[in-house]
């Protein structure tokens, strides 16, 4: 990562933005990983079914969902997401639409679980809605997910799908795989409340908020910016809170 560079991006941003920006991909990918493991323990049948791909019958690779998991949204402390990101939630989302539009697009095409990575535009004829690995699928809902721990609402995610699975462009066999995942988080909340309730207080521990392997990459670039900006520059900033979702 080029923090110098970013640096020279982010002249117009503060370093409380800064914080604030890194203390929410924190949280975002904490819940990730708490969906994961949610999905882990309490779904386990999904683990051992054969899913209907176009390439026969298929089990979901446990060890490459872990890696993906373990990586999700890294692209986000590049320079080219990280500066227009937090601009735009953390500034002003008017001024910085544009550059947020090309953050959004860079990180959409970088990034395998997001189903507009396996559209394929053609110059004649409709797009092609490639099917997605089954590791991309999970690590998607998985994502989906992660808001409804962050609400403090597990059964956000169904209501969230239900209103936009129309927007969502995915492969037939695709969709398949993700209603079956959202069927079994339906099912095993309603048969067990304690599963609802155990993890949400979980996911409001304030130990449980972890850099997972990000907390070198946080500390470098706070020390560059500190570095350049003087103190009194850094104290004088007042955050407004905006809400990320991409």
């Amino acid at each position: 990562m080029d923090f110098k560079k970013m640096l020279k991006e982010s002249a117009n941003m503060q370093r409380p933005f800064i914080v604030s920006y890194i203390n929410y991909l924190k949280s975002h990918i904490t819940c990730v990983k708490t969906a994961h493991s949610w999905l882990v323990n309490n779904c386990k049948e999904l683990f051992e079914k054969e899913f209907v791909t176009e390439k026969g019958l298929q089990k979901v690779n446990a060890k490459d969902l872990e890696i993906n998991i373990a990586n999700h949204d890294v692209s986000k402390y590049e320079i080219e997401e990280f500066v227009p990101y937090a601009l735009y939630f953390y500034v002003s989302k008017e001024e910085y639409k544009r550059e947020f539009d090309r953050a959004w697009n860079h990180h959409q095409k970088r990034n395998k679980h997001h189903w507009q990575y396996w559209i394929l535009r053609q110059d004649d004829g409709p797009d092609i809605l490639i099917e997605m690995p089954l590791e991309y699928v999970f690590e998607m809902v998985c994502d989906w997910f992660a808001f409804s721990f962050k609400k403090g609402n597990l059964f956000e995610i169904l209501k969230w799908y239900d209103q936009e699975k129309d927007k969502i462009q995915l492969n037939e066999m695709t969709r398949k795989v993700v209603e079956d995942i959202l069927e079994c988080i339906k099912n095993k909340l309603d048969e067990d409340p304690a599963i609802y309730s155990n993890y949400i207080a979980k996911t409001f521990s304030p130990n449980d908020i972890e850099p997972f392997g990000l907390v070198e990459l946080d500390e470098v670039l706070l020390a560059e910016y500190d570095a350049k900006h003087p103190k009194d520059m850094r104290d004088n900033a007042q955050i407004t809170e905006n809400k990320v979702e991409k």
